[in-house]
Formats: structure tokens, C-alpha cells, sequence
């Protein structure tokens, strides 16, 4: 399997949109729901690319982000 790409949305649709027009291009696509459900993904999965919407339950994309920078340094 190509390159691994994290998709973290609350809009299911969207997320199936998304993955269904990487695989093809061999990318391994996994999912979360909210930023909550991406830190831990990242954790576990260690992607090598995230897309990420903003406004989602629980933390946002923004809040999401910062912690995962945080985690960096």
C-alpha cells in the first residue's frame, strides 16, 4: 500500500467522498470524526498526510491542530 492520508470530518459523506477519490491512486485512506478521534489515530496509524475539516463536535480541526504541533516540539 501507497502513502497513508487521514481524513477527519463529522460529515460521513464527505469523508467517502475523499477516500473514494485517493484509493484509486493507492493511497490508504483511514478516518476519524472529530479532532478528538484524529489525535488518536495519529497515535495509533502515524499518516503521512491529514485532511481536516474546521468545525467539527467535540475539538475542532483548529484545536486539533494545535495540539498535534504542540506534540512536535
Amino acid at each position: 500500500m501507497g502513502q497513508t492520508i487521514l481524513v477527519v470530518d463529522d460529515h460521513r459523506p464527505t469523508v467517502d467522498l475523499i477516500a473514494d477519490a485517493l484509493r484509486p491512486h493507492g493511497y490508504g485512506v483511514i478516518s476519524a470524526g472529530n479532532g478528538a478521534d484524529c489525535l488518536v489515530a495519529v497515535q495509533e496509524q502515524q499518516p503521512d498526510l491529514i485532511i481536516m475539516d474546521v468545525q467539527m463536535p467535540v475539538l475542532s480541526g483548529l484545536d486539533a491542530l494545535r495540539l498535534l504541533r504542540q506534540s512536535l516540539t
